[in-house]
């Protein structure tokens, strides 16, 4: 597994951007927090992009369903 940077924190009103890296469809950073993307220090890094992109097309295809527990 390789490390992706998704997001970089910046001093900005959103204080974050994301790098380019990120699935296409991936627009949001709390759905890229919940298929497992995690801070690491300033970056905003996923350790499997075949996992991350399975997932987004997953939530766009209305087949992603989250558990409250």
């Amino acid at each position: 597994m390789s490390r992706i940077v998704l997001a970089r924190s910046e001093n900005s009103m959103i204080g974050w951007r994301w790098t380019g890296e990120e699935p296409d469809e991936l627009n949001d950073l709390d759905l890229a927090l919940q298929f497992g993307a995690v801070w690491e220090g300033d970056e905003l890094v996923h350790y499997d992009m075949e996992a991350l992109q399975w997932q987004v097309d997953a939530y766009n295809a209305g087949e992603y369903m989250t558990d409250n527990d």
